[in-house]
C-alpha cells in the first residue's frame, strides 16, 4: 500500500515509541486497543487515517498482524496552551487483559 512520507515517518515512529515503552509481541487474537490523539487546535485530524498508520506502525510490534485487534476506541482531543499534541495508545491483550 502507497503511504505519504508524512504516515510512513509516524508508522515508525508509533512502532519505536510502543518497542522504547517496552511492548511485546502478541499472538493473541484477541487485542483490544484504545488511541487518544492530542492535536493543535487549528488542525483539524481526519481519525482514520490517524487509526490506520497506527496500526500499521504496530503491526510486528504489538502484534503480528492488525488483524488480532478485537476491539477499537479512537478519539481525538484538542490542545490547549502549553500542552503539547501527541498519541496515547492502551493496549490490553487477552478476554481480560490478562495475558
Amino acid at each position: 500500500m502507497w503511504k505519504t512520507k508524512e504516515a510512513q515517518g509516524w508508522a515508525e515512529a508509533v512502532g519505536w515509541g510502543a518497542k522504547g515503552a517496552g511492548v511485546k509481541l502478541s499472538l493473541s487474537p484477541d487485542i483490544r486497543l484504545s488511541i487518544l490523539y492530542c492535536h493543535p487546535g487549528k488542525r483539524r485530524c481526519d481519525l482514520d487515517n490517524i487509526l490506520k498508520v497506527t496500526l500499521d506502525g504496530l503491526n510486528g510490534v504489538a502484534w503480528k498482524d492488525d488483524k488480532q485487534v478485537s476491539e477499537l476506541f479512537v478519539q481525538a482531543m484538542e490542545v490547549e496552551g502549553d500542552q503539547h499534541p501527541g498519541l496515547l495508545l492502551t493496549l490490553r491483550v487477552g478476554h481480560n487483559g490478562d495475558e
